[in-house]
């Protein structure tokens, strides 16, 4: 969790996601949602020992939001430093970033800081890339060449273009982006990947008949277990596709 700013506010459906597909759950079922309900169990056992703070319930009393407290929160920036768990990007230096494999970018530093990006050159063996910090309306440059990415949240990054980087990262798992743009055909030759999260940039919808945007070859990626997506309609998936056989454990839109 510390991969967070100490003060932001942490969706608990967001986190358990990224624990599972960070193998940072031990998978007891072949069913995602029982090992997500395990997930989440791990949080509330956080919450017990006083190390998380529940900041939001949901309508059914669940944990809705959920932050780190202040002093926990020192202590996995020290241990994650100590132990190469993760890195955070900034702008005072990024010494040793090529052996870390996990790595936060702060939006805030990233945009408009030329030695950041350059540094996010050199880390050709991340696996996985989280951006956190405010969200940016305008277009932030950043680096998607890595073959090896298992992990990308981008949610607080405004694509106006759909980054053609992003499909050749056939290792991925968890991809979450904001565009408003239809997702191209090639977003299926992602076969391993398990959470798709598209949010459209403050809500904002064409305007007359809403059309799909997400490619009928959506329903042939087999891995895929969550899917969620927002302002649009869904092409009808076709009787022999993967997804309709096997259904998603997950479907919002």
């Amino acid at each position: 969790m510390g991969v967070f700013p100490h003060d932001s506010d942490i969706a608990a459906s967001k986190l358990i996601k990224l624990w599972c597909v960070e193998g940072f759950v031990e998978l007891l079922w072949d069913n995602p949602s029982f090992n997500e309900l395990n997930a989440m169990a791990y949080l509330k056992n956080l919450v017990s020992a006083n190390v998380v703070k529940v900041r939001q319930q949901s309508s059914s009393g669940g944990i809705k939001t959920c932050n780190i407290y202040p002093f926990f929160w020192h202590i996995c920036m020290r241990e994650a430093g100590e132990q190469k768990f993760f890195h955070v990007i900034d702008s005072n230096g990024n010494q040793g970033i090529e052996s870390q494999r996990r790595h936060c970018i702060h939006n805030n530093v990233l945009f408009g800081i030329k030695d950041v990006r350059k540094s996010m050159t050199s880390i050709s063996n991340v696996r996985s890339i989280l951006c956190t910090g405010p969200h940016h309306q305008y277009p932030i440059p950043i680096c998607l060449d890595f073959s090896l990415l298992r992990v990308l949240d981008a949610l607080t990054i405004r694509f106006y273009g759909f980054p053609s980087e992003v499909v050749k990262l056939v290792q991925l798992r968890y991809l979450a982006i904001t565009y408003n743009g239809k997702l191209p055909v090639s977003i299926s030759k992602l076969y391993n990947l398990e959470y798709l999260i598209v949010r459209q940039y403050l809500s904002v919808l064409s305007s007359g008949a809403r059309r799909p945007y997400l490619p009928k070859e959506i329903w042939d990626m087999q891995g895929l277990r969550h899917l969620q997506v927002m302002g649009s309609d869904l092409p009808d998936p076709s009787y022999d596709s993967a997804l309709f056989t096997k259904p998603l454990n997950t479907f919002r839109y």
